[in-house]
């Protein structure tokens, strides 16, 4: 969960608490889990998450992070691919319209 990354500083501002998690990976969503017991963690697709269950959730969260995953461009992978078509490289869009609006 590249996302990971971003929430202590997030966290050390004493503004902010994590309160919701969004993985794939069950390995990736255990750990999210163990270092946030207090946050809800979601598996599966985030494209696929029904916005109105997290929005629902106490407390619903007030800003999202997202980190999609690099594996398709990333020049260190030795299989990627820059293509649009690469479903790995559009998972932006299942952060963005979550948030204020459809950036297209």
């Amino acid at each position: 969960m590249a996302s990971e990354a971003f929430l202590p500083g997030f966290e050390a501002t004493g503004e902010f608490e994590v309160v919701a998690g969004v993985d794939l990976l069950g390995d990736r969503l255990e750990t999210f889990c163990a270092n946030h017991a207090a946050a809800n963690g979601y598996g599966g697709d985030i494209r696929a998450l029904d916005i109105d269950a997290l929005l629902s959730d106490a407390p619903p969260p007030f800003v999202v992070i997202g980190g999609p995953p690099c594996q398709g461009f990333s020049s260190l992978r030795p299989f990627r691919n820059i293509e649009w078509n690469d479903p790995r490289n559009n998972l932006w869009g299942g952060v963005l319209p979550s948030g204020s609006g459809d950036p297209t």
